[in-house]
């Protein structure tokens, strides 16, 4: 294990001595590895979000009538009888071109 320091504000050092005292974490070395892996667990999952966005917009585009999305919408596993029944769209003003879209 390698050993770093870092400078932080006096503000910051007493938030970090807060969560120490606290008993959430043991120390504040304990803290900033628990930082560390959320922000590479949240870079991770932002860089899988922007892969399959840029392979959904580079993906050729369909359109889709009302009947076909409704349809797919209530044979979607889990989705609970009922959700998806009379308007799931109800708040949409131009459904057709959400459909464009879907």
């Amino acid at each position: 294990m390698v050993t770093i320091s870092i400078s932080l504000p006096d503000k910051m050092m007493e938030w970090v001595k807060t969560q120490a005292a606290d008993g959430r974490y043991a120390d504040s070395s304990d803290l900033m590895r628990d930082l560390i892996r959320k922000e590479q667990d949240t870079t991770d999952k932002i860089a899988t979000l922007r892969a399959q966005f840029l392979e959904g917009r580079s993906s050729p585009s369909r359109t889709v009538n009302r009947d076909e999305l409704l349809a797919s919408i209530k044979n979607r596993p889990g989705v609970p009888h009922g959700m998806a029944a009379e308007r799931p769209f109800r708040n949409v003003v131009n459904f057709d071109r959400v459909c464009q879209y879907w």
